[in-house]
């Protein structure tokens, strides 16, 4: 199953690489969210690999939505194209991004950039690895040297409240970062080059390859109330125990 992900993000990359810097057809998908052709194209030929392979399977997609049986066993998410924004503006900080569920349970995380061609991936219980090498989350403990990396959520509904919680901590850490991936933001948080990775909103399901790469890497990701990611979690901190807990307090003093 692992190998079948790493051949379907790489074909999906090798269709984002073909449309980047050229014409990827941008439309708009609401009023601050974009979707390109490449995100289509790269989504089809990551389904087409995975459902050959496994055609009893089900699929969770970020633009075809669901696939498959409600009862099936496993669960592909899928989001070919993680950073539409910033692919339609030439930024290479996007990624192909495929997370295996097995009865809801997150089992194998892949996040790939085709431009830097760094290959991101976990498996339950055995490690996270960029380009086949053990990666493991910041052991910095101190949030004055902590860098916090963080993407704003489409809902503008939220923003007041991230803003006043961010005017908070930007008192006590190193820096703040605002790029537009989450995969790739959580991808750099298991490699230890960001420290903590906060957001007010997001969706379960969108975060699921990226925890489970920053867990795997020996991070934990809880919601603003303490407790494990879950269905029902809007907000989610992201980083080793000790900073987490100290940006939590943060949080609910803010």
């Amino acid at each position: 199953m692992l190998q079948t992900a790493f051949n379907a993000a790489r074909a999906s990359g090798e269709i984002l690489k073909k449309y980047y810097r050229n014409d990827c057809g941008i439309y708009k998908k609401g009023d601050f969210d974009l979707v390109t052709d490449a995100d289509f194209e790269s989504e089809k030929k990551a389904i087409e690999i995975i459902s050959q392979k496994f055609p009893d399977h089900s699929f969770l997609c970020e633009e075809c939505g669901f696939s498959g049986k409600d009862e099936a066993e496993y669960k592909w998410l899928v989001d070919a194209l993680d950073g539409t924004i910033n692919y339609s503006r030439c930024i290479p900080l996007f990624s192909v991004s495929i997370a295996l569920l097995r009865n809801e349970d997150p089992i194998i995380s892949v996040i790939y950039n085709p431009i830097t061609e760094d290959f991101y991936h976990a498996e339950k219980g055995k490690g996270a690895f960029l380009n086949y090498k053990k990666i493991s989350i910041s052991k910095n403990i101190y949030l004055k040297d902590s860098l916090i990396v963080t993407d704003l959520t489409k809902d503008r509904n939220f923003h007041d409240e991230f803003f006043k919680t961010m005017l908070s901590l930007s008192k006590e850490v190193l820096g703040i970062r605002l790029i537009q991936s989450t995969s790739i933001n959580l991808a750099f948080v298991a490699e230890g080059r960001y420290d903590i990775f906060i957001k007010n909103k997001i969706k379960y399901y969108d975060a699921i390859a990226g925890t489970l790469m920053c867990e795997e890497a020996g991070g934990t990701a809880i919601d603003f109330s303490g407790n494990k990611i879950s269905k029902s979690s809007k907000g989610i901190i992201v980083s080793n125990n000790l900073l987490n807990t100290k940006i939590l307090e943060k949080i609910k003093l803010s």
